[in-house]
């Protein structure tokens, strides 16, 4: 009995070390599993991060690229008013002198010095041969700009007017189209310049028609014409797009001068001019046909 009972004992006890061997097995095998599972985790991390990483200095490389392209795309901008200003005035130094009047014009308005630029240059062909300044044709777009948002007129409205009024004041008499433009797309400007050459706007209209609205005479009266109905402008509510207008032109002068301070733009156009001619002598040295 005694042995029996023993034998008893030392199977119970060898089937106890069996499962308490069994259960440390699994607990190691549950412990590796979950040690293999944390490895992985922390490789995935590791590899989110590495991405993350890479995303955010691309983020970088890119914002840097967009401000260049900006910079670039300003400082070309101005070169180019600047280029086209000296054709109309004949001098460096008035070309600056113009363009930062049509600069300061455009932090009133809103309107692009750019297409303040255009206007002036077309202006500026009726001026030469009336025997105005360029203080004056400066003075006319920045009036016409004032009048035509003291009317309401879109940006697209206002280019196709001043475009016509140009047009017509070149060719040294405002008729046809040009002039119902003016009094379709600014009857403030309309009912301006017949105030000043003191007439109703069917007598204007037949001035028109008979072609007796010559630049000699339409200029001064709408210069008068513009400063007075501009004159509105300041008293009118500032608009969301006119103040939008307003630090777009800051900003594309503040980058326009600082690309002409650090000559990128410039760097950048010499560099693509060589490489040009690069291209070509190889093209040249192949033997190609022009």
């Amino acid at each position: 009995m005694a042995d029996a009972t023993r034998r008893v004992s030392v199977r119970l006890s060898l089937d106890d070390a069996a499962r308490v061997k069994a259960g440390l097995r699994e607990v190691g095998e549950t412990g590796q599993r979950s040690l293999d599972r944390i490895k992985g985790g922390a490789e995935r991390a590791s590899r989110s991060l590495e991405l993350l990483d890479l995303a955010i200095r691309g983020s970088q490389i890119a914002g840097v690229a967009v401000a260049a392209r900006a910079l670039v795309q300003a400082g070309d901008t101005l070169t180019q008013g600047l280029s086209r200003l000296q054709n109309a005035t004949g001098s460096v130094a008035r070309a600056g002198q113009v363009y930062e009047a049509l600069y300061r014009n455009a932090l009133s308005t809103g309107v692009a010095v750019s297409e303040s630029v255009d206007a002036f240059q077309r202006f500026s062909i009726a001026a030469r041969e009336i025997g105005a300044t360029s203080d004056q044709v400066v003075r006319l777009v920045g009036g016409l700009q004032r009048v035509a948002i003291v009317s309401g007129a879109s940006t697209q409205e206002i280019s196709s007017a001043t475009l016509q009024l140009a047009q017509a004041l070149a060719s040294g008499v405002l008729q046809g189209d040009e002039l119902r433009s003016i009094l379709e797309a600014m009857p403030l400007l309309a009912e301006g310049l017949a105030r000043e050459l003191g007439v109703s706007i069917g007598e204007l209209r037949k001035l028109g028609s008979e072609g007796r609205l010559t630049a000699e005479r339409v200029f001064p009266a709408l210069l008068r014409a513009t400063e007075r109905v501009g004159a509105e402008l300041d008293r009118a509510p500032l608009s969301l797009g006119r103040a939008f207008g307003q630090l777009t032109a800051a900003t594309e002068n503040f980058l326009g001068q600082l690309d002409r301070a650090i000559g990128l733009s410039s760097a950048l156009a010499r560099a693509l001019s060589a490489a040009a001619r690069a291209v070509d002598s190889v093209r040249q040295g192949a033997g190609l046909l022009e």
